[in-house]
């Protein structure tokens, strides 16, 4: 078998004059192993936390902080959390490979849908 993820993404902006479109690109990526779709949805808090892909490589992550209000910071590296999930759901995407994902809520517990496609 081949192409069995498939990752479809596009940006489209207008505000005004403002106009910014990036038409919608789809990549197909080979899946050695038929796993994913968890860990599902978190209770992140205010200390980092690193997801468990329950022993599997995470691969391609997509997640939205489901909360309205606080947002989310994560990254590859304890320490170095310098990317942010905004508050109110908008989805992220990421490619994690064989990293580890961490997550660390700002000032109170969000809950993070995080779903993976693992290679």
């Amino acid at each position: 078998m081949a192409d069995e993820i498939t990752v479809v993404a596009g940006l489209k902006v207008t505000n005004g004059n403002l106009v910014i479109n990036v038409p919608t690109v789809t990549v197909k990526v080979d899946q050695a192993t038929a796993r994913g779709g968890g860990p599902g949805t978190l209770d992140i808090g205010t200390s980092e936390e690193t997801v468990d892909f329950v022993d599997t490589v995470p691969g391609y992550v997509l997640m939205r902080n489901l909360d309205a209000t606080n947002f989310v910071t994560y990254g590859l590296t304890t320490g170095q959390l310098g990317l942010t999930l905004p508050a109110g759901g908008a989805p992220t995407l990421l490619y994690v490979g064989t990293g580890s994902l961490i997550l660390k809520a700002d000032s109170a517990t969000c809950k993070v849908q995080v779903v993976s496609a693992n290679l």
